[in-house]
């Protein structure tokens, strides 16, 4: 909760009188915050693709921004996911930077070079969604 209240100690709002003042000089305290653990969301679309899969599978990944740590942490999380299983094999990654535009290119180029993808993880849903285009019908996904 440190950080939350840090961040609202900078922030700066107008005073009774028009004066800016932080957040903290007016009396305000965070008590919580809610977010996502994206290391255990990774981690359940994976043990979800072991189960679907019976523990076979040849995936490619279309991961997030290099170094973001959110793509990075649901990719971590879906590789731990899918360890127990040998039969899963990830043959292809590439970033598409989380733009739909580049997950359909990033999925309609690895099947080329990978003709053995039978399925597909991507970090975010605008990259999922350009990889569902490609895969359903070859039309990109755009709403």
């Amino acid at each position: 909760m440190g950080e939350a209240n840090a961040a609202c100690s900078r922030r700066s709002w107008a005073g009774e009188e028009g004066e800016e003042r932080t957040g903290a000089e007016q009396g305000v305290r965070f008590e919580g915050y809610v977010g996502s653990d994206n290391v255990e969301g990774g981690r359940i679309a994976g043990r979800y693709l072991v189960e679907a899969s019976h523990g076979v599978a040849r995936v490619a990944l279309l991961e997030g921004t290099p170094g973001h740590q959110t793509g990075d942490a649901r990719l971590g999380g879906f590789r731990d996911g899918i360890r127990p299983a040998p039969g899963i094999t990830v043959i292809a990654s590439q970033t598409a930077n989380w733009e739909r535009d580049q997950g359909f290119t990033a999925f309609r180029n690895m099947p080329q070079a990978h003709q053995a993808i039978d399925t597909g993880f991507a970090c975010n849903d605008d990259t999922s969604l350009g990889e569902v285009g490609r895969a359903h019908d070859g039309t990109p996904v755009t709403e």
